[in-house]
């Protein structure tokens, strides 16, 4: 006989479900009823409405979201870990039965994601340049599909690979209808649940079965923190991690696990939420994937326990600082990590992460297959380019002689008048100003000149003034606009040039160097861009980050000498512009780097900056 508690409690869950909208998919939060289990025990069960607008979300605070609410509501406060025994864990933001008998940490299930949910408010995920995702919409998105995984898939001992692909549907359309995820990424949230379904049924079977298998009582019910596993599946579970098949896998698997001798301590953060931290916390140092091993295994002090992780750490250091002396030079995949800890297993990359392959990361091209003869052929081929450069260098260097020569034998001292028509005349101060003037044509015909902007480097590089002024000249530069645009900011610190992309809103800076090596932003460039920001964020009264982004682009093309960094620097913005998405940043990640530009390159900026100037002067 059902108790008078209950019975009011039922009621009220059922005028609950009769207001959610069924077209909007609301059935995945109910996928069982919830059970009245109760025999001898009197447990009142509350069921509390838990208002839309009574609760301020902080989650929603930090993910830059701002929620309707009521001034005059109070947040609801509670010490309680929530027990809900339905084997969806996301109705709890709607509904909450208490149980006073509960106590412990209690199960995860992200109900402040489930209120955006109904608030129709998606947070939107970001990935770094290999495709990982990054920032606390990702965080927030994995502890929900972790929620998921837990609730939603049955309790079997099968492969994902035999779960029914209905299943797998509704927890992929449950994360779309709460995060904008982007294109494909079904893959990668079906992936992240087979792998916390797989780590949950590890978990269970570590903690509550394998201490308890002389406690026949201890295993006859699933674990109280998840009551919403079906007794039936919990038995079958039990038995299946009883049985000898399984004894014997788990042995071979926990040999496997001994011989890992570098663990490291991210946790959920992973390599991908490291080296987004690190990006904040070390601006314009380039991250590579030795200095990612070696925090991966620091603890919160900056301290590395393990003795032989230690010691793999301290060589790592002794060959980043050979590398930044020139006594030792990194090649592809021979870097400092190979360096120290010998080279990779085919196909697997230390440092960087689940799912990421040595060719993605390093760009080294896929093998192929050819025969003697076409390998002949192409030897020839190179051979012929070569013989023919070196011909045609040496024949310019004849003529370049002969001309000299001949201006000597025929030129002799003497002035040169020009007639003046008055107002015809003009003065070319900087030659990069005039390339400017030719990209901004090239922007207007685009229509992209609300996108990228230029700050005359004449302004700002050294001996231009104070780090000051300069700053402030910058920064009024910056205030003309939204903030939306990005600003190309060639930089001379003395006898070369590198760019700058400022971008205002996200306070993030790009630095191209086109000369090789392991490079470093000028302190000078970055003490004027970091304070010109603050000037900007002061301006639109905006409080800011603590420091601005940098992010060293080394997968830019490399000067093969000392003398071209110009021209190289005007391709690189030639090149930034020509693309309408602008995707710069993945165009010149590490890894995607080519030799140098080929001449016909450069010749291109050379007649377009002459085109330029001739139209200016005519």
């Amino acid at each position: 006989m059902e108790s008078k508690e209950y019975s009011e409690a039922l009621s009220v869950l059922s005028g609950l479900i009769k207001k959610f909208d069924f077209s909007e998919q609301w059935f995945l939060f109910f996928p069982y009823l919830i059970k009245y289990k109760e025999k001898e025990t009197s447990v009142v069960l509350s069921v509390k409405m838990v208002s839309q607008q009574q609760t301020k979300d902080s989650g929603s605070k930090k993910l830059g979201i701002v929620a309707p609410q009521d001034k005059s509501s109070k947040e609801m406060k509670s010490s309680k870990k929530m027990k809900f025994a339905s084997s969806s864990a996301e109705t709890e933001s709607q509904t909450t039965i208490s149980d006073d008998s509960k106590t412990g940490r209690g199960m995860s299930t992200m109900p402040r994601v489930v209120k955006r949910k109904l608030q129709k408010v998606r947070p939107i995920v970001e990935y770094n340049k290999m495709g990982k995702g990054i920032g606390q919409a990702h965080i927030e998105m994995q502890s929900y599909i972790g929620v998921l995984a837990r609730s939603r898939v049955p309790l079997v001992d099968k492969k994902w690979s035999q779960i029914p692909k209905d299943v797998k549907e509704q927890i992929w359309e449950a994360v779309d209808m709460a995060f904008v995820v982007g294109q494909g990424g079904k893959k990668s949230v079906l992936a992240s649940a087979a792998k916390k379904w797989k780590d949950f049924k590890s978990t269970l079977t570590r903690h509550y079965i394998l201490p308890y298998t002389n406690d026949k009582e201890k295993l006859s019910h699933p674990p109280e923190t998840y009551k919403f596993i079906e007794k039936a599946q919990w038995d079958a579970f039990v038995a299946s991690r009883l049985s000898q098949d399984f004894e014997s896998v788990h042995s071979q698997h926990a040999q496997i696990r001994e011989k890992l001798e570098y663990n490291h301590r991210l946790s959920r953060k992973g390599y991908a939420g490291l080296e987004d931290e690190l990006e904040e916390t070390m601006p314009g140092v380039e991250i590579d994937r030795s200095t990612l091993w070696k925090r991966a295994r620091q603890d919160k002090h900056g301290n590395i326990p393990d003795p032989k992780v230690a010691e793999k750490a301290k060589l790592i250091d002794d060959l980043q600082k050979q590398v930044s002396e020139g006594k030792v030079r990194v090649d592809g995949s021979k870097d400092v990590l190979t360096m120290a800890l010998g080279p990779e297993h085919p196909g697997r990359l230390r440092g960087v992460g689940a799912g990421i392959s040595p060719r993605q990361y390093f760009n080294l091209p896929r093998p192929q297959r050819v025969s003697f003869d076409d390998r002949l052929k192409e030897s020839l081929r190179v051979l012929l380019q070569e013989e023919t450069k070196k011909m045609e260098a040496k024949a310019r260097e004849e003529a370049l002689r002969m001309e000299a020569r001949t201006k000597q034998l025929v030129e002799a001292e003497r002035e040169h008048f020009l007639s003046y028509c008055g107002g015809c005349i003009y003065e070319v101060r900087n030659s990069k100003i005039i390339r400017r003037w030719h990209l901004h044509d090239v922007l207007k015909q685009a229509k992209m000149c609300s996108m990228v902007g230029f700050i005359d480097p004449a302004t700002v590089s050294a001996n231009s003034g104070t780090v000051a002024e300069r700053s402030r000249l910058v920064a009024a530069r910056l205030q003309k606009t939204d903030g939306e645009q990005i600003f190309m900011m060639p930089y001379n610190p003395g006898r070369h040039w590198i760019l700058l992309i400022v971008r205002a809103k996200k306070e993030t800076v790009y630095f191209l160097d086109p000369l090789p090596g392991h490079r470093v932003v000028d302190e000078e460039a970055k003490n004027i861009v970091n304070s010109a920001i603050k000037i900007y964020n002061s301006h639109i009264g905006r409080a800011g980050r603590k420091a601005v982004i940098w992010k060293t682009l080394s997968g830019t093309p490399k000067q093969p000498s000392s003398v071209e960094c110009g021209y190289y620097v005007m391709r690189f913005m030639r090149d930034i512009i020509m693309d309408p998405s602008l995707a710069f940043e993945n165009k010149y990640a590490k890894g995607n780097q080519e030799a140098s530009y080929p001449q016909e390159a450069i010749d291109e900026v050379r007649n377009e900056w002459a085109e330029t100037v001739f139209q200016f002067i005519k």
